[in-house]
């Protein structure tokens, strides 16, 4: 009996189990011949009427064909995934899936279709879709003696810092520290912090924090970046880079106790006020 791949017959078909077996291989519009060693037969069937022929979902490791034959009992064709050697499917080949919103009923695709379906079109995903988002915060205005950005994430790897035209009321250089679930930490700081100018190079260290710059004046304004990045586990690295009416670099070093879930800029002793300017940190 012949058939049209993908469909089954509407009468009863009797026959010996190759009969089955060359009836299931028209459907799958597969060569019989590619089945003999990947279906086993519980019993020899009798017939086989099509409406009783599905696919029993409940074990998708081990997924079945299921026929109920006339004569009352009830055959298994068990499907070969569970039993045939590993291949490897390209996008030419086709694969057979059932398709839950319609019925239950099986379908036969390109594997380069199916796994274009899961590609997102170009632009739609946006950050609030990624569970790591690239996250900026909001800018705030640099005042009182410390600015803190509180609640970063634990996947974070990469925190920056952006100042524009910071200063403070005295002459206590800007420091950036980090913190935990412990509080912010005081301690520990590897940092250098210097300046370049015409005919002059400045540096000095600080164990408090990250200085940003060697020194600095109530009537200096800081502008520029702060990168912080995660070297592994809890330890974190620091570079920067600011116009302070000359170019000033800084780096250093710090590993914390727990998780960084915070970071504070404030300046050394922590006593000086904020009195111009606006600080916002990105992290990914």
């Amino acid at each position: 009996m012949a058939l049209i791949p993908g469909t089954l017959p509407n009468d009863t078909c009797y026959g010996t189990p190759q009969d089955l077996l060359e009836l299931f291989a028209q459907y799958l519009d597969v060569p019989a011949f590619a089945l003999n060693s990947k279906v086993v037969f519980g019993t020899s069937s009798a017939g086989l009427t099509a409406d009783v022929v599905w696919f029993d979902t409940t074990a998708p490791t081990n997924p079945i064909l299921k026929i109920t034959v006339s004569g009352g009992f009830t055959d298994y064709i068990k499907n070969y995934v569970t039993s045939a050697a590993t291949v490897t499917i390209v996008g030419a080949d086709s694969v057979l899936i059932l398709d839950a919103s319609d019925s239950g009923n099986t379908k036969k695709g390109l594997v380069s279709d199916i796994a274009a379906l899961a590609v997102p079109a170009a632009g739609s995903i946006t950050p609030s879709q990624l569970s790591q988002p690239f996250t900026s915060g909001t800018s705030v205005s640099a005042s009182g003696t410390s600015v803190d950005f509180t609640g970063i994430p634990s996947w974070v790897k990469r925190i920056t810092l952006m100042f524009n035209g910071v200063s403070t009321t005295g002459a206590s250089v800007v420091l950036v520290q980090i913190g935990d679930s412990g509080g912010i930490e005081n301690t520990g700081y590897v940092s250098v912090g210097g300046a370049i100018q015409p005919g002059a190079a400045n540096s000095a260290s600080f164990s408090t924090g990250f200085g940003v710059v060697h020194d600095q004046q109530a009537i200096d304004t800081l502008s520029g970046i702060f990168f912080l990045a995660r070297l592994g586990l809890n330890s974190w690295v620091a570079l920067s880079s600011f116009a302070q009416g000359r170019l000033a670099l800084s780096a250093g070093g710090k590993t914390l106790s727990s998780t960084l879930d915070r970071v504070r800029v404030t300046t050394v002793g922590g006593s000086e006020t904020f009195d111009l300017g606006s600080i916002n940190i990105l992290f990914e």
